[in-house]
């Protein structure tokens, strides 16, 4: 039997814990001669029994061993946090005055641990709610809450500068520093970042007087300031501060101790603001090296470490390492805290972007169904964060073509960011167009332009009509009205696309010759072929000005320019296009590939406006190859490509296999259409012509 002190708490919801030798229990069940109590590790197995009186002051047996080493630090926290419960319902002090009470008597040796201070005002706040019979806040209570806490913190701030100042006649070094960290801290929270530091530096500077200059409590005041110059983003500033208490750690503490990765960890995220992926990489592998020294490494700084891995790596491009850092952070991930919760939100978040970028669409949609689980249940009801996360499912879902699973959170992101007063109208108008987006994706044009203006009205209100951020929207307005054959409408939004770019794009950029493409479409299909020549000739220059410009699309838009010179008439002209244009495309893709099918058959039909038989009838051949492999048997396509081939025979006078491809263009007609079918007849009048052709020939040859 043990008569080692133990330290008793209470949970928030009520049940009996207590710490005892660097480990924390909270009661599990109780017998008729004892009360067992368990590790508040939830993978731990440690147990141990203390006598059932109301006292809980004797082990009576020894406790189970445990699978990670204790951590007597941690109890003066709990204390902390404990005299603020009880203190709660027994007066009507603000929660700043009474975390203030209670900071009084925090030891300073044990500072390292000190909390931050909005998760001190956090368990205040919550043990005022439970004492009003409300565990649930609303949207409106969420509000005042946050209303009334930034009143009682200006309140104590000055509570605690006053404090300052009388200690200053006849200091206590103990409350001062504590007094300056926690005024330093509420500064923090306050966002008044200037104060936090002349509060630690106060606290510092009286550290140094009265401490060792390697004590763990100044390393710990040079990480508050590090944090405060974090927090300003000054992320230069704030890594000298981070080297200081490193240095002190790796002299002061055992050479395996948590700090330490602590302070590799801490640098790397500051690393990380300055994006120097390089610094940030090698500090946050030394945190988990760090922290791998110890024989039962805390799981939950692991998984923070190796997330902090993963998202550099993901910074860096380096995805699929990446990917593994993530995967073996999270699956260490212990929910112990709301700042574990955000932490874990983010690097599900996270881990969702890399899986979308290696084009793993499954797993991006699971990371952020899991983001989303956390934020519905963390978050305030109105969070925008929960919209951009809506946003990501909808974009992941239309990859999977999941297009009805795609339109439901788009339309939620919207519904979400429209829950504030005020939404932000860029972030608004981005998921109207991925509503819109989604809509044309499933074929429904006509609704997706309603959410493109409206996307429209809400940019337009802080941008103006011709800000680059309009010319995605623009285009796909066009598409939509092109869709409809709106020829005029699309070829209007075309326009405004072409105008953005053309003053916001590099000279050389291919995506200018798109535009160019698309308009000269619209002005084919309107019949318009002068003006379609001229911007298909401006669409292949954009693509001459690069000097490896992409191979499929430059083929492709040459391609373009030999069809309306086909239509033109200019046959030589259209020639000499489609030629370039398929040399183009043969880089990259082999002569039998399914695509050139109909390209080889439009340049047979120029050679035959020129009467070169012999190269267009090359050129039918290749179409029929591929077709007779790549199309189902009964393709009316083939039987096109037959009669098409027998037609060049006959311009070569070659009557025998003229004949012969005629008929098997008929057979082929004949798998789909009736004998009697106006084609079929069609095709057999000409079948009696080449007949009749052939039989003068072979008179003449007699």
């Amino acid at each position: 039997m043990s008569t080692h002190p133990i330290k008793k708490f209470t949970s928030e919801n009520g049940k009996a814990v207590i710490g005892y030798e660097g480990y924390v229990y909270t009661l599990e069940r109780k017998t008729d001669v004892k009360l067992i109590f368990r590790c508040q590790n939830r993978d731990c197995k440690g147990r141990c029994h203390t006598n059932t009186n109301s006292t809980m002051d004797v082990i009576v047996s020894a406790p189970t061993e445990h699978c990670y080493a204790s951590k007597p630090d941690l109890v003066p926290v709990l204390e902390l946090k404990n005299k603020i419960k009880l203190r709660v319902p027994e007066t009507e002090e603000s929660s700043s005055t009474i975390l203030h009470s209670a900071m009084r008597s925090f030891p300073l040796d044990t500072a390292d641990q000190l909390p931050e201070s909005e998760t001190l005002l956090r368990t205040s706040r919550r043990q005022h709610g439970v004492g009003a019979g409300n565990k649930k806040f609303t949207n409106n209570s969420h509000k005042c809450a946050a209303s009334s806490s930034l009143s009682e913190r200006k309140t104590s701030f000055k509570k605690q500068a006053q404090d300052i100042n009388q200690k200053a006649t006849n200091p206590d070094p103990n409350s001062l520093v504590q007094s300056s960290i926690w005024a330093g801290q509420i500064s923090l929270s306050q966002g008044s970042y200037n104060d936090a530091i002349g509060h630690f530096q106060c606290a510092l500077t009286t550290q140094q007087k009265y401490l060792l200059p390697n004590h763990p409590s100044i390393a710990s005041t040079y990480n508050h300031l590090a944090r405060a110059y974090y927090k300003q983003k000054k992320f230069a500033e704030s890594i000298p501060y981070y080297q200081k208490a490193l240095k002190i750690e790796q002299s002061s503490l055992a050479e395996n101790h948590p700090t330490i990765a602590l302070s590799y960890y801490n640098m790397s995220t500051a690393y990380v603001g300055m994006l120097k992926y390089s610094e940030a990489l090698e500090c946050a592998r030394k945190a988990e090296e760090q922290l791998q020294k110890r024989s039962d490494p805390d799981p939950t700084s692991l998984g923070r470490y190796k997330r902090q891995i993963g998202l550099v790596l993901q910074n860096q491009g380096n995805n699929m390492e990446a990917i593994r850092y993530y995967e073996e952070g999270l699956a260490l991930a212990h929910i112990d805290t709301d700042n574990d919760e955000e932490s874990l939100s983010i690097a599900y978040f996270n881990q969702g972007d890399v899986y979308m970028k290696t084009n793993k669409f499954t797993e991006a949609l699971s990371s952020y169904q899991k983001t989303l689980e956390i934020e519905l249940r963390t978050l305030p009801d109105d969070a925008p964060t929960i919209a951009t996360t809506y946003v990501k499912m909808s974009e992941v879902n239309l990859k999977l073509s999941k297009y009805s699973d795609a339109l439901k959170y788009a339309h939620a992101a919207v519904t979400q960011l429209r829950l504030q007063s005020n939404p932000d109208p860029t972030k608004l108008s981005q998921y109207l167009c991925q509503v819109g987006h989604v809509l044309y994706k499933q074929g429904k044009p006509s609704e997706a332009i309603l959410y493109y203006n409206e996307c429209i009205a809400s940019i337009s209100t802080i941008v103006g009509h011709e800000d680059e951020s309009l010319g995605g929207i623009y285009y796909r307005l066009a598409e939509c009205h092109s869709e409809l054959n709106h020829d005029v409408e699309a070829l209007s939004f075309y326009q405004k696309t072409l105008d953005i770019e053309q003053k916001s794009c590099d000279d050389d950029d291919p995506t200018i010759a798109v535009t160019y493409h698309k308009i000269s479409t619209v002005y084919k299909n309107m019949s318009k072929r002068n003006e379609a020549l001229k911007y298909a000739h401006d669409a292949v220059n954009q693509l001459r000005k690069r000097p490896n410009p992409d191979a499929v699309q430059f083929g492709q838009y040459l391609y373009h320019v030999g069809t309306i010179l086909q239509i033109l008439g200019r046959h030589s002209e259209a020639i000499r296009y489609y030629q370039e244009g398929l040399t183009e495309i043969l880089k990259v893709k082999n002569e039998d590939d399914k695509s050139l099918a109909p390209i080889y058959f439009n340049i047979a039909r120029t050679y035959v406006h020129l009467q070169n038989f012999t190269e267009a009838l090359s050129c039918q051949q290749k179409t029929l190859s591929i077709e007779l492999r790549t199309l189902p048997d009964n393709a009316a396509t083939i039987a096109t490509t037959y009669l098409s081939i027998a037609s060049t025979l006959t311009g070569l006078q070659q009557y025998d296999k003229a004949a012969e491809f005629s008929q098997k263009g008929i057979d082929q007609l004949l798998k789909t259409l009736p004998p009697d079918h106006e084609d079929v007849l069609e095709q057999k009048s000409y079948m009696e012509k080449i007949r009749k052709k052939q039989l003068i020939a072979n008179i003449f040859k007699k």
